[in-house]
């Protein structure tokens, strides 16, 4: 017969960190034209799933990308796998024009 347990220990449940890399709420386009003219104080951006991820790629296919509002850092590395460089969304919507 198995043991049961009177008062199971509760279950961890994982902190969500949501927004807490971000310094800045941007939108794409503004991204897009700062990047372009060489003033994008933001190295890196955030969009859940990453750069690759079905929402990024959603908002690149619809064109929403220009007025979705990203989170962007002036952090040079990506502090996640939701991040991205700037350079490499730019390079998505070019490819895609």
């Amino acid at each position: 017969m198995a043991k049961t347990v009177a008062n199971p220990a509760p279950v961890a449940r994982p902190k969500i960190t949501f927004g807490q890399n971000a310094e800045a709420h941007v939108t794409g386009q503004q991204l897009y034209d700062d990047f372009l003219a060489g003033t994008c104080p933001y190295p890196c951006m955030g969009r859940n799933f990453g750069l690759y991820g079905r929402l990024l790629q959603g908002d690149l296919a619809t064109g929403t990308w220009r007025g979705h509002t990203y989170e962007a850092t002036s952090r040079s590395v990506p502090p996640n796998r939701n991040w991205f460089a700037v350079a490499d969304f730019v390079a998505q919507i070019q490819r895609a024009s």
